[in-house]
């Protein structure tokens, strides 16, 4: 038993224990109801985090992804790039697709951000045909120029934005006339046929484009992104057309899914002067020049009567002397030329030109609906006088879903264009009769020498003064174009769908040019409107497709991505004619329309052609194996209404393969080398560029003789060739892929042979046959060359630096042609030659060595029979002691073996700035326009080149060496005379813009102020023409030479850009 007091003694020690433990539970309760008081404090305590997030130009980034760096917060941007975070992160972490993550410091409660695009570009999608693809899934040659980076330009043809930006596609500026086209080639895509053209084959939107389709004719600011599909596994899905690459342009379409409305407006104005000008003479150099001869006819013809260079006019006179071969303008040596005009025609014919560019967009767009609308006006007007250029297009598409699986859409781009004042290109066009003028014309004319009511300068030629033809001859040509189309897309699941899509191309031109004769030398030759002459030409045409495809898209397991496509489609040119009527002897100067009762019909031509059709099949296999190993497999065939009978249909195969090593488990992710990727294709592609009916008979009027009389009938001209069939092209690609430093620099290599084989040609026949020619598929071209593309991110931060490079090289060479030995071609078909192991359309001509300076010289050196002193010698490549035909010789051709293209781009806050170099080395060009100037022979009553100021004269006075004689002498040849390097280093463009960004209380939301140059300097050897980009043939490789193509110019612009 215990005791009373040991029970006491427990008692009170428990009652102590209790009391301490409810002591304890008080002090936690009151600690837990302090941290959550604190807790709920420090909630209400967090400070709120702004910011704006944008990318490098300023644009807002919708939906950028916001982590407080530490803390559980995060958030989204809105639609104008801005957030607001509550948390008491002193760093923020800002993340989106395609972009360089970034953790901003927050200071001042404030955390902006300007997004960098991630140089890993793996995950970007790249359009390929029927399809896209990510850019590190890509198994072929495939260039990329994004819309934005076309838009920063400020240029009207959004090819002149390509050149210099991609590898193996050479883009040449032929010509500067106001709304031309520019030359596109693609890895040096080439033919020896006439009728076929080295154009890349357009797709817009995924509709093949006609043959009249340029790239000027779309708007830059509607452009999202354009592809060039450069190798045969690319764009052997389109077949017959891919032989010389395909441009795939995508457009812009409707705003994002939050049905805000997306406003933009820009202007855009340009001050043009020409690129350069071309070195003839002055007035003072002419008179020189035309004295020195003058005298030395004078004193040859009248030295027997003791004739002296030195004679006055006078005394001449009094010799007998008459004429203006013996007799100068006594006017040359008085004092300001005793009152005669004196023209520097080149600044006479040449202005200012002032260019305005509009654009407005308006698009939309929600979960199940978007649009887009834009409207663009360019008003050109040429460095040319009288020549202009207006060009308005318009666009819409829309797109709409139903039942939530079925999207409707539409696109609609109308476009009208007029370009005014022409005949500036070309033989005894505009810009020849600029460099021929002579530079005096008496003081009445002005500079309307030879035109109604003055006669000519009596030391000049017959020529009328080319200003006066410019400003009174009417050149107007009307082109009306409509693209469109619509689709249904059926989206089965969420891999598998259906679309079927139509298109209708139509274009209309007219073309209306009228020359009164009061502008012409023949103004009093005959009676008011006698030599007028006019011509109207118009031509309309309508292309259909109706298309059908069908794409399925799964992945298996994580690790089989499997794409496939496959479809059919039908094209049909139909109702082309062409109508052109030229006429002289109108009633009058004035009245431009006629009625053929009224007026000399010359000529009166109609053609209706034959409707043109095509039916395709096709399909496309894409597999990777865990983005490590990729695989492409595609096969077209073609069925074509232009061939032969036998051979109406062509297959088109292809495959690629690519493997990524960055992805092997091998691979050691280090700092240097970061991604790595192989690829290897082979595909074939065909060529149906010939005339429509090629493959058939045709006849050709003739006259018969029956019973005495001529009877009008139709005799053969051309022989059916059941077995024409189609021209192929089959090519081997091999390509590596490679980042290092982080990603900071990348590189792209590319080795390509491509195979031409059964090109298309119209051979002459033995007349015996009864037939003068026909189709038919001979010979073999071989081209090879390499592609680099080299990315590197030079600075970041604050201030970025980027550069961009690209070269290209390639050369091609002729390995068959069939029964034809030559083929001379170029210039009066004497300047260039297709023969086997040479390069297409070499130049093939005498060289010049030099000119006979005395009559010793004559006799020592080969020549001719009609060889006189002051003529071009030639040198005699066979050895044989004359010069024949035999001494032409390979002397050059004219493709560059090398393009280069340099980008440097730069931008600090607000303020953004880029220029880019190009070059290319290793081509001719022949300038016809120099032998029409100066060719031996040609007489001295016209202008002539500066060089001719050291021209042979006498054997006294035999100038350098290197000139011949002007005045006489025997025919000259085409000849290396006239050959220059096409080589050439060029600063094509400066760019400077400002970006800023209004406060959020106003409407408009960004201004981009930007000011351009294009063409500013050009480092060359073409000093005897315009440029060396010339071409008055465009993409015709075998006639290429320079005639007088409308100058380039150096432009300056400034414009602004608003988005509301």
């Amino acid at each position: 038993m215990f005791q009373p007091a040991l029970l006491l003694h427990i008692k009170q020690q428990t009652v102590g224990k209790n009391l301490i433990s409810q002591k304890i539970n008080t002090m936690k309760r009151l600690l837990l109801t302090i941290l959550v008081i604190m807790t709920i404090s420090l909630a209400f305590a967090q400070q709120t985090i702004r910011g704006t997030i944008t990318d490098m130009q300023g644009e807002p980034l919708i939906g950028a992804s916001i982590k407080a760096v530490g803390y559980t917060q995060g958030t989204i941007t809105d639609l104008n790039g801005n957030y607001i975070l509550k948390s008491n992160a002193t760093e923020v972490e800002v993340s989106y697709l395609g972009y360089k993550t970034r953790k901003i410091k927050v200071t001042n409660g404030r955390a902006d951000a300007r997004m960098e695009e991630s140089s890993d570009i793996l995950d970007e999608v790249v359009v390929i045909g029927y399809g896209s693809v990510k850019k590190g899934n890509v198994t072929s040659a495939i260039a990329q120029l994004k819309g934005e980076d076309i838009a920063e330009r400020p240029v009207t043809n959004i090819a002149s934005a390509l050149q210099g930006e991609l590898a193996g596609v050479e883009v040449q500026s032929t010509s500067g006339a106001p709304g031309s086209t520019v030359t596109i080639k693609v890895r040096g895509a080439t033919s020896i046929n006439e009728d076929s053209s080295s154009d890349p084959l357009y797709v817009v939107d995924g509709v093949p484009m006609d043959e009249d389709f340029d790239l000027s004719q779309i708007n830059p600011h509607d452009i999202a992104s354009i592809e060039v599909l450069k190798d045969a596994s690319s764009s052997a899905i389109y077949g017959s057309r891919g032989a010389n690459g395909v441009i795939l342009i995508s457009s812009k379409k409707g705003g994002t899914k939050d049905g805000k409305t997306d406003i933009r407006f820009s202007a855009n104005f340009a001050f043009s002067t020409p690129e350069r000008y071309m070195p003839v003479m002055s007035a003072d150099e002419w008179i020189t020049m035309r004295s020195a001869i003058i005298n030395n006819s004078y004193v040859n013809k009248f030295a027997n009567r003791g004739a002296l260079a030195n004679d006055s006019y006078a005394i001449r006179i009094a010799l007998g002397a008459n004429g203006t071969s013996v007799v100068s303008d006594p006017r040359w040596t008085m004092s300001g030329y005793g009152g005669l005009n004196v023209i520097d025609w080149q600044k006479a014919m040449f202005q200012n030109g002032f260019t305005q560019n509009y654009n407005l967009s308006v698009s939309q767009g929600n979960k199940k609906n978007n649009y887009r609308a834009s409207v663009t006006y360019i008003d050109q007007d040429g460095i040319v006088i009288n020549t202009g250029f207006q060009r308005l297009n318009l666009r819409l598409n829309g797109l709409t879903t139903i039942f939530d699986k079925i999207e409707l859409g539409v696109d609609i781009a109308p476009q009208m264009m007029i370009t005014t004042g022409g005949n500036v290109d070309g033989k005894d066009n505009a810009a020849q009769g600029a460099l021929t003028a002579v530079p005096i014309t008496e003081n009445a004319t002005g500079l309307y020498t030879n035109t109604e009511p003055y006669e000519r300068y009596l030391w000049a030629g017959s020529a009328s003064s080319p200003y006066a033809l410019m400003k009174g001859r009417t050149y107007r040509d009307e082109n009306i174009r409509i693209n469109s189309n619509a689709f249904i897309r059926y989206n089965i699941n969420n891999d598998f769908k259906a679309e079927i899509l139509g298109s209708w191309i139509f274009n209309n031109r007219d073309l209306h040019i009228f020359t009164p004769s009061n502008v012409t030398n023949k103004w009093n030759s005959a009676g008011e409107g006698y030599y007028t002459t006019g011509r109207y030409t118009t031509s309309r045409s309508h292309k259909y497709l109706l298309q059908a495809t069908t794409t399925y898209k799964h992945t298996f397991a994580q690790k089989h991505d499997f794409n496939i496509v496959a479809g059919w489609s039908m094209e049909s040119t139909q109702n082309g004619y062409t109508y052109e009527q030229q006429n002289s002897n109108y009633p009058n100067n004035i009245i431009q329309g006629w009625e053929t009762s009224g007026i000399t019909v010359t000529q009166n031509n109609f053609k209706y052609t034959t409707d043109d059709h095509m039916v395709s099949y096709f399909a496309r296999a894409e597999y990777g194996y865990d983005n490590r190993y990729l695989i492409n497999v595609s096969i077209r065939r073609d069925g074509s209404s232009r061939f032969g009978t036998d051979r109406k249909w062509g297959t088109f195969p292809a495959f690629s393969a690519a493997w990524r090593i960055s992805d092997e488990h091998f691979w050691d992710p280090s700092w240097l080398w970061n991604q790595a990727k192989l690829r290897v294709s082979y595909g074939s592609n065909g060529s149906n560029s010939i005339p429509l009916n090629a493959a058939d008979g045709m006849l050709v009027s003739s006259y018969y003789s029956t019973d005495g009389s001529i009877t009008t009938g139709y005799i053969p001209a051309s022989t059916s060739n059941p077995n024409l069939g189609w021209q192929k092209t089959n090519s081997w690609n091999f390509g590596l892929d490679l980042s290092f430093l982080h990603n900071r620099l990348s590189l792209a290599a590319d080795y390509y042979i491509k195979n031409i084989k059964d090109m298309l040609y119209q051979i002459n026949l033995p007349t015996v046959i009864g037939y003068s020619k026909g189709w038919s598929n001979i010979g073999n071209i071989r081209t090879q060359g390499v592609e680099l593309e080299f990315r590197s991110v030079n600075i970041t931060g604050p201030f970025e630096w980027t550069t961009k490079l690209s070269a290209g090289y390639s050369t091609n060479k002729v390995t068959n042609l069939g029964q034809n030995n030559q083929i001379f071609c170029g210039y009066d078909n004497q300047t260039q030659i297709v023969e086997v192991n040479h390069p297409v359309g070499e130049y093939y001509m005498y060289i010049a060595d030099g000119i006979y300076q005395t009559k010793e010289d004559l006799a020592r050196y080969p020549k001719e029979s009609t060889s006189e002193v002051g003529t071009v010698r030639y040198r005699d490549i066979n050895g044989d002691g004359i010069i024949t035909e035999a001494d032409r010789t390979y002397v050059g051709k004219p493709q560059p073996d090398w393009t280069f293209g340099m980008t440097n781009s730069f931008h600090w806050k607000n303020w953004d700035a880029s220029f880019l170099i190009t070059s290319q080395l290793g081509g001719k060009i022949w300038s016809a326009l120099g032998r029409a100037v100066e060719y031996q022979a040609g007489g001295v009553d016209h202008n002539l080149l500066q060089r001719m100021g050291d021209m042979w004269i006498s054997e006294e006075n035999p100038g350098n060496g290197i000139i011949p004689r002007a005045d006489g002498g025997s025919y000259e040849h085409y000849s290396t005379r006239w050959l220059y390097s096409t080589d050439f280093i060029k600063l094509k463009n400066i760019t400077i813009g400002y970006r800023w960004r209004m406060p959020k209380k106003y409407y408009l939301k960004v201004i981009r102020f930007t000011a351009s140059i294009e063409n500013l300097i050009m480092f060359d050897g073409y000093k005897n023409g315009f440029s060396p980009e010339t071409n008055n043939n465009g993409s015709n490789q075998l006639r290429v030479y320079d005639y007088g193509a409308y100058p380039l110019s150096r432009t300056f612009s400034i414009g602004v850009n608003l988005q509301f």
